[in-house]
């Protein structure tokens, strides 16, 4: 019995004597920042939390839960750039532009000029030219550049058949004789193989008129067309009018009233001595007469024969009879 009392007085004091333990420091979060330092100010936490409800944190014992913290949500974007200014007009900025032109004029060219230009010519008073109406091809002329010259031999008109030229780096120049008179063409490349400028009458090469609009146009090379093409039906009538002055008979009422003296003036009869080889059609050309106030529309070729080429061009009536004919040779050339 006394055992008994002394081990139970010996459990109370113990109970008596014992000493609390320190509590256990609640754990960080992970997103706590760092511990302030003594003496020191502590810092400003780089992002707002808020507290979220829905999930608590676990507290120390006799505390009461405490809700986890998050991060806030990004700012709100930051608004738009406005959009950058409309470029400026490119109308009202300047153009540069360059023009390169064929390192040779020779070619077969098509002069585009006014529909109706009458030339008057005088010792004296000069070249006077008067024109008007719609822009048409008017001639086609084949040019022979030899340095910086030319020479040039046109499928219209007589007084006009031949020319000389010369060419620069951005201007092209022709004159056509006319005793002391002369009809001067000047233009500049506005495109690679295209001259724009006028005519001017003068006397002694020295221009005395106002320019007269026309253009000029270098020609593709010119090339047979496929032997099963259906062939121009002035090109059958080259054929039998070049047989007609061979044999020195033309045709009766093959030709039409005056055209019987212009067949004879148009074409030489050494020419007619050859035989074509070859025709190339190379485009169509209107011829004003001036005297019969008379227009005619010719189709010109590029005739091949054994002896060399040829430029010739005819005209045909509704009737189908010959107006006009002309054929002149040509300097050698690959055209």
């Amino acid at each position: 019995m006394m055992l008994r009392l002394s081990s139970l007085a010996l459990l109370l004091l113990l109970t008596a004597c014992a000493v609390p333990l320190p509590e256990p420091a609640p754990a960080s979060l992970p997103d706590s920042p760092a511990a302030e330092a003594p003496g020191q100010d502590a810092p400003m936490a780089q992002e707002e939390r808020q507290v979220d409800a829905s999930a608590p944190v676990a507290a120390a014992p006799g505390e009461a839960a405490k809700p986890k913290a998050r991060r806030s949500a990004p700012a709100a974007a930051a608004s738009s750039a406005p959009p950058p200014p409309p470029p400026a007009d490119l109308d009202k900025q300047p153009i540069e532009e360059l023009v390169i032109k064929p390192s040779s004029v020779t070619g077969f060219w098509r002069l585009t000029a006014s529909r109706t230009i009458d030339v008057d010519i005088g010792l004296f008073s000069g070249v006077h030219i008067r024109y008007g109406g719609e822009i048409r091809d008017r001639n086609i002329c084949w040019l022979q550049q030899k340095g910086r010259s030319f020479d040039a031999i046109c499928a219209s008109g007589n007084a006009l058949k031949s020319a000389e030229g010369s060419v620069d780096d951005d201007s092209m120049t022709m004159r056509w004789w006319v005793g002391a008179a002369t009809i001067i063409f000047s233009g500049k490349f506005t495109e690679a193989e295209k001259v724009t400028g006028g005519f001017s009458g003068g006397v002694v090469g020295m221009s005395v008129t106002g320019d007269v609009p026309a253009t000029f146009t270098k020609l593709p090379t010119p090339a047979a067309a496929p032997a099963d093409a259906p062939e121009r039906p002035s090109a059958a009538l080259v054929r039998l009018v070049w047989e007609d002055v061979r044999r020195g008979a033309l045709t009766e009422g093959r030709y039409e009233g005056s055209a019987v003296k212009r067949v004879n003036q148009g074409m030489p009869k050494e020419i007619a001595a050859e035989t074509p080889r070859q025709m190339i059609y190379l485009g169509e050309i209107l011829i004003r007469w001036r005297k019969e106030q008379r227009e005619t529309l010719q189709d010109v070729y590029l005739v091949r024969t054994d002896a060399g080429r040829r430029l010739c061009r005819v005209s045909v009536n509704p009737q189908g009879q010959v107006i006009d004919f002309n054929c002149l040779p040509l300097p050698p050339g690959e055209g």
